[in-house]
């Protein structure tokens, strides 16, 4: 799945065979969309797990894994925002597709240890549009997977009060979302990726630094310590997430590493509502 992603996000000229080139593209999408729709809803913890820990994975293509993973979450925030089947399909589309206008750079951009060039900046401001352009250049028809891709970075007006324009603000809002967190928990040759719990703070704090409903469903949704991500016990202990918990705060962990530093040959599996908090 993740190869044949890369390969269309990849793909951004059109084919001699344009009517085929078309139908190809967005039925590639949908079955993509269509397959995390059920890893999702049949084993959350486990497609997270995977997915998260393909952000560390320097041999796969970040732009990817980054997209994959946000289709993912928006899915997982669905629940929250009252979308139609049909809204939620095109919110998942958007989010497999946002980057596709900086696929490569985005690549490039995950193992570069230089300074952003101002060709490269250009780039990156001007993807959104440069991304739904593409999309309509491959016969993308659907008005809202168009304007979720262009809005992806906008900075948007007051929230309408209901109806239509209610739910694609709020999705637009949940794609957002999911890109800050993803962004912001990956690592780059830079730096480190923030830990989950601090990037789940961020996004429940907003960038206002005060707490709001929808970043507070993101919490909810995927736990402080999403599946996948690595997180240091009280006693010493560092461990992986493996499932989220009863709570937001209390995930069952597999602690690979022992309190004296050396790694456990069998992972020892911890409900952390039961041991020691995290440091």
């Amino acid at each position: 799945m993740h190869l044949k992603l890369k390969a269309i996000l990849d793909a951004t000229s059109a084919s001699r065979d344009f009517e085929r080139n078309i139908r190809e593209f967005e039925r590639n999408i949908r079955e993509f969309e269509r397959s995390i729709a059920s890893l999702i809803e049949d084993n959350t913890d486990a497609s997270l797990f995977v997915l998260v820990q393909m952000l560390y994975e320097k041999n796969l293509s970040y732009s990817a894994s980054h997209a994959l993973l946000c289709a993912s979450l928006c899915r997982l925030l669905s629940t929250h925002a009252e979308l139609s089947p049909e809204e939620l399909t095109s919110l998942c589309n958007a989010a497999l597709t946002m980057n596709i206008g900086m696929s490569s750079l985005h690549d490039l951009l995950a193992h570069q240890n230089s300074e952003v060039t101002a060709d490269q900046r250009r780039s990156i401001v001007s993807h959104p549009a440069v991304g739904r352009q593409l999309l309509s250049n491959k016969g993308v028809q659907d008005k809202i997977w168009l304007q979720i891709v262009q809005d992806h970075h906008a900075v948007l007006p007051e929230i309408p009060d209901a109806g239509h324009e209610r739910r694609i603000h709020i999705a637009t809002r949940m794609l957002q979302l999911a890109d800050i967190f993803v962004g912001s928990i990956s690592p780059r040759s830079t730096r480190p990726g923030l830990l989950s719990r601090q990037g789940a703070l961020k996004i429940y704090k907003g960038e206002e630094g005060k707490p709001n409903l929808l970043g507070a469903a993101f919490v909810k949704s995927i736990g402080i310590y999403i599946p996948g991500s690595y997180v240091k016990l009280a006693n010493g202990e560092v461990s992986v997430v493996i499932k989220r918990g009863i709570n937001a705060h209390t995930p069952y962990v597999a602690s690979i590493i022992g309190m004296r530093g050396a790694p456990n040959q069998d992972p020892v599996l911890r409900d952390t509502s039961e041991v020691a908090p995290f440091v």
